[in-house]
This record gives structure tokens, sequence and C-alpha cells, in this order.
């Protein structure tokens, strides 16, 4: 497929999209994965735990219905098997995945450069398979710590490598929209996880969350790799019909594939040290994108998500926990796609901005709500039993719009490619560092600062 326009007199060709955007789709379905796996505590733990906690003392006063939406029970799911964890180990299951993630994310820049960005993609999919199977069959607390700490290596590894192929192999006319296209498929994962786990039990849903990144093995066996890396290892030829593959018949890549030689000729004349960090071009980026993802977890997203369900129960509402938890997720993959095509146009900063003002805004409403139905709950149930609902709804779209996409977008956009693999891992190994503790002690800030303080 040719795409031309016109320039004056002169036609420009421009890169042909119908090869990227299936390659980008093949790396997604590995995100799609990710967002299973986030998606999975809440379900998983709202079946798992032992009992129910009343986080603010309002639980045993509130006429909560859990029974409207068709869901699968969590007292009989753990009458199953006998089996039920506590809170101390509730909160070490789910802070596991972060656990393994900063692992994860730790080891991706040697795998990168040993097995290239393609072949890192197919050997993660053992971590995650490993994991699935354990949390499947495990009937102990120690499996499935085990299981949650694999799948989340293959999230670190994961959130890193495929930032980096979309970067290197998208055209710079939709890197943007493609870079987004990583929240989409997320938010989808997490819906998956979130109404799969309303209809089974939590280890049923283990086996059914191995399907993705499976399949997104496969796909990736019959991909290409990333023409930087390619070049990187001097196969310059073979690079050369990657790129040509990725930018249509049609288009002239020389341009192109001499910029990825001239980069690398100075990221090799230039050795690898600490000193490197020194300069402007490496660490201004580097504190942005740091900034960027701790400001992501502190905004205590991935702890919301990984507690809905509870959250949705103690806060009295008249809509079940399970159908509370699935809408949320509905609405944060719909807003992901009109949020991926507005990082291009209306600009990062503008995007972080208004994503930032709406989510303080979101979680003081929260907090508000938690803090009246403390003092007078019957009053706050009957009169503003939607808050909880809405706020949250509220805050996944302005997370969705701006700090949740943004940051990984800049991660593969902003480093020197002599340093990128490095940095990234870096800014991956602080968002999972930040990520274990806001998800370990979330549970523990509600028990002595209440709900709405935590909000």
């Amino acid at each position: 497929m040719v795409h031309r326009v016109e320039d004056g007199s002169d036609e420009v060709q421009k890169p042909a999209h119908g090869h990227q955007y299936y390659s980008v789709f093949c790396a997604s379905l590995a995100v799609f994965s990710i967002g299973t796996i986030l998606g999975y505590a809440s379900p998983a733990t709202f079946q798992l735990r032992r009992p129910i906690p009343s986080t603010n003392n309002t639980s045993e006063i509130l006429p909560y219905n859990t029974s409207d939406f068709t869901s699968y029970d969590e007292q009989q799911s753990n009458d199953d098997y006998n089996f039920t964890l506590s809170n101390s180990e509730i909160n070490w299951f789910s802070s596991a995945f972060s656990i393994g993630a900063l692992i994860g994310g730790m080891i991706s820049a040697v795998l990168m450069c040993r097995l290239g960005r393609r072949g890192t993609m197919l050997a993660m999919s053992v971590p995650s398979l490993a994991g699935w199977l354990l949390i499947g069959l495990g009937r102990s607390f120690g499996l499935l710590f085990a299981g949650r700490l694999l799948t989340g290596v293959y999230t670190g590894i994961g959130s890193v490598v495929i930032n980096t192929y979309i970067a290197e192999i998208a055209s710079a006319d939709i890197r943007g929209i493609l870079g987004s296209g990583f929240n989409v498929m997320f938010s989808c994962g997490v819906v998956f996880a979130y109404f799969i786990g309303s209809l089974t039990t939590w280890d049923k849903l283990a086996f059914i969350c191995i399907i993705p990144p499976m399949l997104s093995c496969v796909l990736m066996f019959f991909n290409h790799e990333s023409p930087t890396h390619l070049v990187a290892k001097g196969k310059v030829d073979q690079a050369m019909k990657t790129l040509q593959h990725f930018r249509g018949p049609y288009y002239n890549v020389l341009e192109e594939l001499s910029a990825l030689e001239r980069a690398q000729h100075d990221a090799s004349k230039q050795r690898r040290s600490l000193a490197d960090f020194k300069r402007p071009s490496v660490y201004k980026p580097l504190i942005i994108v740091i900034m960027l993802m701790v400001l992501l977890q502190l905004s205590g997203v991935y702890a919301l998500g990984f507690n809905l369900a509870t959250i949705f129960k103690s806060s009295g509402s008249e809509m079940s926990p399970y159908g509370s938890t699935v809408l949320v997720a509905v609405v944060q993959t719909v807003v992901s796609v009109p949020a991926a095509p507005l990082v291009d146009f209306a600009g990062r900063k503008v995007l972080l901005i208004f994503s930032s003002v709406i989510m303080m805004l979101c979680q003081g409403c929260l907090g508000l709500y938690f803090y009246c139905l403390q003092s007078s709950p019957e009053w706050t149930i009957q009169y503003w039993w939607w808050v909880p609902i809405i706020s949250v709804m509220t805050f996944i779209i302005g997370f969705s719009m701006g700090i949740g996409p943004i940051g990984w977008i800049l991660m593969g956009e902003l480093f020197p490619i002599n340093v990128r693999e490095t940095a990234i891992s870096i800014c991956v190994a602080v968002n999972w560092s930040a990520s274990f503790f806001v998800i370990h002690y979330f549970q523990s800030l509600q028990f002595y600062l209440h709900d709405y303080g935590v909000y």
C-alpha cells in the first residue's frame, strides 16, 4: 500500500502502516496478559480473603447487596476447598506481583541485549505459564505467592521490552498512537479478568489466564525483530529488509536506516558507564520518567484496582462489588481508545496536568464520602451511594487519559540509544518498587488512617 501526500509540486512518500499495526497487535497481546495479571487480584483476593475486612468499622451496619449481579459468591469459593488466606497473606499475595515485576525489570536489559526484543518476548512466556499453573493448582500460601511472583516477572520484563519494541518499529507519524495502544490492551485485559472472575472461581480463572500469553508467544514467533536491535548486532542487511517490511515496499528506508547506523556508531564509540548519566541528555529525561512512574504509583491506581471489590463492598453501595468492579474496568477500556490519539494531538504536558487534576478531585470526593459514611452511615448511603462508583470511574478516566499511558510512552522515546536499555530498566525498577510499597501497605494505611484518610 502506498501513501502519498502533496507537498508543493513534489510528492512525498509516507510509510505504510499495515505491518506496523499487526506487529504491535501481536506484542500487545502480551500487554493484554499483563492486564489479566493485575486484574486477577481483585476477584481472587475477594474470594480468598478470610474474612471480608471492615476497614473503617462500618461494614457491620451496612446493608450492602451482593446478589443482583451474576457472580460466583466468594464464600462458596472458599467452602469448595476449605482454603482461605489471612489479611497478612493477602497483602503478600497481592504485592508479590510487584516484587516479581521488579526482578523482571532488572533483568530485562540483559535479555533484550542477548535475545533481542522478539526473543525476549518469546522467553518471558515461560514464567507466565509456570506462574499461572502454580496459582491454579496451588492450595497453599507458598505456591500462590510463588505463582504470583512469576507472573510479576513476566510483567516486569514485558513492560520494558514491549514499549521498547513498539517505539523501535513504529514510524514517527503513528508512534504516539501505537504507544497508547498499550493502555487500551492493558485495560481490556483487566476487564477480562474482572468479568471472568465474577463468573468462576479464583483457580479456574488462573487457568483461563494462561491463554493470552501463549497466544502472544505463538504470534510473536512469526513476527519480525526490531531493526534497531539488528543494526546493533551488525546485521545491517537483515535490518534493511525488516525496516522495509514495516514501512512498506514503496517507502525509501535508506535515510532511516542510515540514522539508525549513525546512532549505533555513536553509541559504540562511547563506553557505557555511570558517567553517561551525568550528561543532561540522559539524566534529565531519566528524572522526568522516574517522577512520572512514582506519581503513577502514588496515585493509588493499582492499590485501588487490586482491592476494588472489597472497597465497593465496604462502601455500602447498592450495586454488587463484582458489578461495580466490571463497570469501572469497562469504562477504563472505553476511555483508553480516544485517549490514544489524544496523546499525539493534545500533547503530553497538557494531558498530564488535566489527568492529575481530575484524579486529585476524585480521590478527594472518595475520601469525603468515606468520612461521611463513618459519621452518618444511613444518611450517606441513602443520598450519596452513587459517589464511590462515580468517583472511581472518573478517577480511572483521568488516569487513562494522561498519567497511565504517557510515562510509558516517554520511556521508549526520550533516552539515547546507548543508554536506552539501562535507563528503561532503572525506571521500571523504580516503578515496581513504588508499586510494592503502595500495594503491600495499602490496607495497613486503611487501618491506621481509615478509608477517608487514605484517599
